[in-house]
């Protein structure tokens, strides 16, 4: 790190000595700049910072699912919600929490059809199983996770707890 003209500029260092005959000539240094990646390092991690603030903020479940049908995101409403830790939610399958098997059905068809690059609904409504074994209503929002070839890896989506309502 160096100061220069009152900016701020990152370099890396790389030395190797030079001989002649056994007798050191020298070393040659090389100083590579690296102001650009840092600064863009640096926006990352203050943008992940963000991200992380705003989704554990919400208080909505904010999820995402494998095409297997595993969470492999979860905030933190998700824990408020559903009673299970984010650790162990993660990696869980949708089949341990959403209590009726219909709804399971209906949603692993959709995870089928959007596959197969067919419409889906992307919004449900269905009923969850929690921790302590009640039974809460979700308000679900989805939208196909695809990768850089467009390619349908998972989904993102929103829950809302709605079991107020149909009480």
């Amino acid at each position: 790190e160096m100061e220069v003209e009152s900016r701020t500029h990152y370099f890396v260092l790389t030395h190797q000595h030079i001989s002649n005959k056994g007798h050191s000539a020298g070393c040659l240094v090389v100083l590579r700049d690296i102001t650009t990646r840092k600064i863009a390092e640096e926006k990352l991690k203050e943008s992940e910072r963000e991200h992380r603030h705003v989704m554990n903020a919400i208080s909505d479940i904010i999820f995402s699912v494998n095409l297997r049908g595993d969470y492999t995101f979860v905030n933190r409403a998700g824990r408020q919600i559903t009673g299970y830790s984010i650790s162990e939610a993660i990696g869980m399958n949708m089949s341990e929490i959403v209590a009726d098997k219909e709804d399971l059905e209906m949603l692993e068809n959709e995870i089928r059809n959007a596959v197969r690059g067919s419409e889906v609904s992307g919004r449900y409504e269905y009923q969850i199983c929690t921790k302590r074994g009640d039974l809460r209503y979700l308000e679900v929002s989805t939208t196909p996770q695809k990768n850089a070839r467009g390619r349908v890896i998972g989904f993102f989506g929103v829950g809302r707890d709605v079991t107020e309502r149909k009480e």
